[in-house]
């Protein structure tokens, strides 16, 4: 329906035969739609006409909404020059005609991008400028980017003592969404806040809100940014299985299936998607598919610049080498990488499994 709806309006835009802001607006809502097909070229050349369309009519609100709209897809295919470049040039316009709404949403968007390439700062210190703002108007939906953004962040940091914190984060962006319906974003939340739980050693817990986030996992994924919510349910599924609770089998393969299908819509999820499959596999005891899982994950991981998924895959190829050169050259890499980027969680694993 909303494609539908979305070719509907740039037929009557384009019926006119003039140029106009409505028709950049309309051209972008495609690009977004295109992204979830996923028609890759249509989302592509949808972005440019959206793009060329509002310089063309010189509509600087239509112009922030294209570069941020498009943005959006942008993220989903890793495209990580053009997100900088275009929400950048968003959060320019926006500040200069004084849209704060719209300001708060690029930014937003922006610091999820960087957050993909292991930049943090600029996402917590956006996360608490949206969020004084979005409190100052009551504006519920960008006080959820806000705590779910800072919660992303520092559990993928990891700093000692942080996890009430992030499950407090988590916690109060579900009772924003009580009220506030977003599928992807109680998706994006319900799954990372499992995930938290199971770090936090609150098992039944993880359990219990990862079944629930998982049947919600069915559909289409319709949001690049809910990439955590599917990952924390394949997590919690996956960790609780390898601990010997093989009555979650079932569960762990259809959470690595839903994972498989966000990486069929946004390549953003390729890497992490073809991990999860390869520790599946593991554990199935199927080695050999595991092992090329994994080193097509870290292919991907390496093409769309993936950090986080690059390290992570170099974890499991070092868990799993089969000589001690492998194994020490692959926990290594990650174990630099992790440091690198201020993964503390991962870092400290990594050393485990070196002291091993």
């Amino acid at each position: 329906l909303l494609i539908f709806g979305n070719v509907q309006g740039v037929n009557l835009a384009e019926k006119s035969g003039l140029k106009s802001a409505i028709l950049a607006r309309c051209y972008t809502n495609m690009c977004i739609a295109s992204g979830v097909l996923p028609r890759h070229a249509w989302a592509i050349a949808y972005r440019n006409r959206a793009h060329a369309m509002a310089r063309d009519v010189g509509d600087l609100p239509a112009l922030a909404y294209s570069l941020s709209g498009c943005g959006v897809y942008e993220i989903g295919a890793a495209l990580w020059e053009d997100t900088t470049k275009d929400f950048n040039e968003a959060i320019e316009i926006d500040t200069r005609i004084g849209d704060m709404r719209h300001l708060d949403e690029s930014k937003s968007l922006l610091a999820i991008a960087l957050y993909h390439q292991g930049e943090f700062q600029y996402g917590l210190d956006t996360a608490a400028e949206v969020l004084v703002r979005a409190t100052r108007r009551k504006d519920p939906i960008p006080q959820v980017w806000s705590h779910t953004l800072r919660a992303e962040i520092m559990l993928r940091q990891s700093k000692p003592g942080v996890l009430k914190e992030v499950i407090a984060e988590y916690e109060t962006t579900l009772k924003l969404l009580e009220k506030n319906i977003d599928q992807a974003s109680d998706i994006r939340t319900s799954g990372a806040l499992a995930l938290t739980y199971w770090r936090d050693e609150n098992p039944l817990r993880a359990l219990e809100l990862a079944t629930g986030t998982a049947k919600k996992t069915v559909g289409t994924p319709t949001a690049p940014y809910a990439i955590e919510g599917y990952a924390g349910v394949a997590e919690v599924f996956l960790n609780a299985w390898q601990a010997g609770d093989k009555n979650q089998h079932a569960a762990a393969q259809k959470a690595c299936k839903a994972m498989t299908k966000f990486a069929g819509v946004f390549p953003l999820g390729r890497a992490r998607a073809k991990l999860y499959r390869g520790w599946f596999e593991w554990l199935d005891n199927k080695p050999e598919k595991a092992l090329l899982d994994w080193q097509a994950a870290l292919a991907d991981a390496e093409k769309y610049k993936l950090p986080y998924e690059q390290a992570r895959v170099l974890t499991f190829l070092g868990m799993y080498s089969r000589t001690v050169e492998a194994r020490t050259q692959n926990l290594n890499q990650a174990l630099a990488i992790f440091e690198r980027v201020g993964m503390a969680y991962e870092a400290e694993m990594v050393k485990k499994l070196q002291q091993a």
